[in-house]
């Protein structure tokens, strides 16, 4: 009977905490919290109007944040994200339809273009976390297992000798990218602190693609792109290697390079005062086109796997330039 007695307590104490409420996902020790990220801010530059900072818990006045699930080249597998979408940022930034460009700064210097009526042909979104990360915002470079571990089984697996020389090829480009990818994670040690996600629909021009960048600090409303007059041959035939040349900066070199001022912070400038060409020996610069791994050790810059007439094409580009240095008008 006290056996009876005690089993059926047992059981009415399994009840009862089943009728207990249960935890909701927001009230898990691992949920994120806005607040614990204050450290955290967004730069909202408008044309003509004031610069912005926005402290991380100030993005989420907006309303709910949309997520997107998107094939994460530093991950190598599908990844949630959660971010502003593109009507967000511009209520944010107070941006008027007269704003038809977003300017991305990164904190490594990289900086990239593009027009709103690419972004609205697909999908698009500021990511401000990573949800498979929570709490924290994003992952950490020692947590990222696929970026350093793959191109070494990249670099087996060419190994094999059944593998064509195009196909040994291709999977060398694929190393050296995540290589690259690998390099930047180590330094700047996760994504954020914002991180641009797009997916661009099939309808998208191959000449209107735009590559999204990490490490976003700053986005930059404005009414045009850039004026690169400055770092454009003029009264030269679409033809000339000096224009092919610079057709080849722009997609290549452009978002870290810049030249008479115009194009991106991460690397040095290429032109003015003084042209690349007037200190580094034309073999030198073959190479670093080439491959700047081979010159230089643990070098920042990625090999491009450029042909030899591209690299002749750039050459005549700088060239030409060194002839034409324009006075950056920040007065420096």
């Amino acid at each position: 009977m006290k056996r009876l007695s005690r089993y059926l307590a047992f059981l009415l104490t399994l009840l009862c905490l089943g009728c207990q409420p249960q935890s909701s996902p927001a009230e898990s020790p691992s949920s994120f919290d806005p607040a614990q990220h204050k450290n955290v801010a967004l730069v909202l530059e408008v044309e003509g109007a004031e610069t912005k900072t926005l402290e991380f818990p100030e993005l989420f006045q907006v309303g709910s944040l949309p997520e997107l699930n998107t094939k994460d080249s530093l991950f190598g597998e599908q990844r949630r994200y959660a971010g502003l979408s593109l009507d967000q940022l511009k209520t944010l930034a107070q941006a008027g339809p007269e704003h038809k460009v977003l300017k991305f700064h990164c904190r490594d210097g990289y900086t990239t273009e593009v027009e709103t009526r690419i972004l609205e042909q697909g999908q698009f979104l500021l990511a401000v976390r990573d949800i498979q990360a929570a709490p924290e915002r994003f992952l950490d470079y020692d947590q990222m297992t696929y970026l350093q571990t793959e191109p070494e089984k990249l670099k087996l697996k060419m190994e094999d000798e059944a593998l064509s020389p195009e196909e040994k090829a291709q999977l060398e480009k694929e190393r050296k990218h995540l290589l690259t990818l690998q390099r930047d994670m180590k330094n700047l040690r996760n994504p954020g602190p914002f991180y641009p996600i797009y997916q661009p629909a099939d309808t998208v021009a191959e000449e209107d693609r735009w590559f999204a960048p990490f490490c976003v600090d700053r986005v930059r409303f404005s009414k045009k792109l850039t004026d690169k007059s400055r770092a454009v041959p003029d009264k030269l035939a679409n033809d000339h290697p000096a224009m092919k040349g610079r057709a080849a900066f722009e997609s290549r070199c452009s978002t870290c390079h810049s030249i008479n001022g115009i194009g991106g912070e991460v690397g040095p400038e290429l032109n003015y005062p003084q042209s690349v060409t007037e200190y580094w020996k034309e073999e030198g610069l073959r190479q670093v086109m080439k491959d700047p791994s081979k010159l230089r050790y643990n070098s920042k810059m990625p090999a491009f796997h450029l042909k030899d007439q591209d690299i002749e094409n750039l050459l005549a580009y700088l060239n030409w330039m060194a002839q034409h240095k324009k006075i950056d008008p920040k007065g420096e």
